[in-house]
């Protein structure tokens, strides 16, 4: 007897079952997810998964109860366009790309790089525009390009000392 595959069509489940789906699925990914409604300029934290909180390298009371002093994290230097992208992406309904400098908890004067990618969701919520993003820790990333750059300057700086 030959075994058939099956698939279901998500529309033919009931919406309480994706409901619980999709809450599992946000729970237990090994990425850092936010979903956050944009307002009048605003953007408020509706929804981080336990993962984002690990990435940002943050405790729930740092991040606050509802996300509020997240942004708190931020770099000042990236902060203003972090903000402008967010806002950007909200009004044109386009996706979210933006690197950015985090305060390490490390200590001062260190600091973290991020990376976030979203997409605005179908609709409106309560009149605001939700976006669902997701977040990577790119530090090492970062400095292995910083590297790689001086590394390009020291081996200009030798051949141009040869060439004289």
């Amino acid at each position: 007897m030959r075994e058939e595959n099956i698939t279901m069509d998500a529309a033919d489940q009931p919406k309480e079952d994706m409901g619980i789906f999709f809450q599992t699925l946000l729970e237990h990914m090994d990425a850092g997810i936010l979903l956050a409604d944009i307002k009048d300029g605003q953007v408020q934290v509706k929804y981080l998964n336990p993962r984002f909180v690990e990435i940002v390298k943050r405790t729930g009371a740092d991040i606050g109860v509802k996300g509020e002093n997240l942004m708190a994290a931020v770099h000042p230097d990236y902060l203003p366009g972090l903000l402008a992208a967010t806002l950007a992406s909200a009004k044109d309904r386009t996706s979210l790309e933006y690197t950015f400098k985090v305060y390490s908890r490390r200590g001062p004067g260190i600091y973290a790089w991020q990376h976030i990618r979203g997409v605005i969701l179908p609709g409106e919520f309560d009149g605001a525009v939700r976006l669902m993003a997701v977040i990577t820790d790119i530090t090492k990333l970062m400095q292995s390009e910083e590297k790689l750059l001086t590394a390009e300057v020291k081996y200009k700086t030798v051949l141009g000392q040869i060439d004289s």
